[in-house]
């Protein structure tokens, strides 16, 4: 028999050694390969949003214009008949202002556990002071996020376009 030929049988008759290709058994109770399929799909997900992130903001320089400048603070609750009246004012500001530097924030009067996040909040933003000398609901307050101090105030006295000039102006 000639060097490396194979025999009848099949295989190599022990001149070289056979070489054997990895096989994939993937069976239907196996829920392995599903599991890192997932992963992977998570992972490249968190790189792309993370990408993502990094392309609209671009450098710090970029970064430090979209900081917030100013609070909507807007006290609420739910029985309230003025805020019932403010409330679609106060979305379609939210809406006209995405782009710009507005943090809506929302205090909610509702109830004892509400109030209490609430109050915890304004004193997460620094805006404590303000939040206990206005306890009444159904307006938006407009503050400095970086003084902390009222700039201005929204009711639901205003059309949305007075409210949408105020903010304008402020900002």
């Amino acid at each position: 028999m000639l060097k490396g030929a194979y025999c009848h049988r099949g295989d190599n008759c022990g001149i070289h050694p056979p070489i054997y290709l990895p096989v994939v058994y993937i069976h239907q109770k196996d829920n392995t390969m599903k599991k890192v399929m997932y992963l992977l799909a998570a992972v490249t997900l968190i790189a792309f949003a993370t990408e993502s992130a990094n392309a609209q903001c671009g450098d710090e320089a970029a970064c430090a214009d979209k900081t917030t400048k100013l609070y909507a603070l807007t006290f609420h609750a739910d029985y309230c008949g003025a805020c019932k009246k403010l409330k679609p004012n106060v979305m379609e500001l939210q809406t006209k202002t995405e782009g710009d530097a507005v943090e809506w924030v929302k205090f909610d009067f509702t109830s004892a556990e509400s109030k209490a996040k609430s109050e915890k909040l304004a004193s997460e933003l620094g805006v404590a002071d303000i939040y206990k000398n206005n306890q009444a609901t159904g307006f938006v307050l407009l503050v400095d996020a970086e003084t902390k101090e009222k700039v201005g105030k929204l009711t639901s006295r205003q059309s949305s376009d007075e409210m949408y000039q105020t903010l304008k102006n402020i900002l």
